[in-house]
């Protein structure tokens, strides 16, 4: 079953994320990881509705083993009510590459504008 988040056009988006963890199920310190997280209207589309990325609303906590994910009301004002498949990448130093599954990201309406 696929994961959905939802998220209402012209709040703020505080958080989405977590950890990131080994096989061992420890979280994996993730200061010299590249981090993306990008949406679309399908995974074939051309174009995004966000690309956010490491240091551009993705953040790392004090000791680098959690991330989060944040977004300003004016930057979810210009998004349209809908489905959207998202996904976030991480690169390790060597290169490797690492995504998560591709997850629904709802956009619902708002009233108050």
């Amino acid at each position: 079953m696929t994961a959905t988040y939802i998220i209402k056009r012209g709040d703020t988006v505080g958080e989405i994320g977590n950890t990131l963890s080994g096989v061992d199920g420890e979280p994996i310190q993730l200061f010299n990881y590249k981090i993306k997280f990008q949406a679309r209207k399908t995974p074939d589309s051309r174009e995004l509705l966000f690309d956010l990325q490491r240091g551009f609303g993705i953040e790392l906590d004090n000791e680098g083993k959690s991330f989060s994910i944040k977004m300003s009301n004016t930057e979810t004002e210009k998004f349209d009510p809908g489905n959207y498949s998202a996904e976030l990448e991480f690169t390790t130093p060597e290169g490797v590459v690492l995504s998560c599954e591709v997850f629904i990201l709802t956009v619902i309406k708002d009233v108050v504008r």
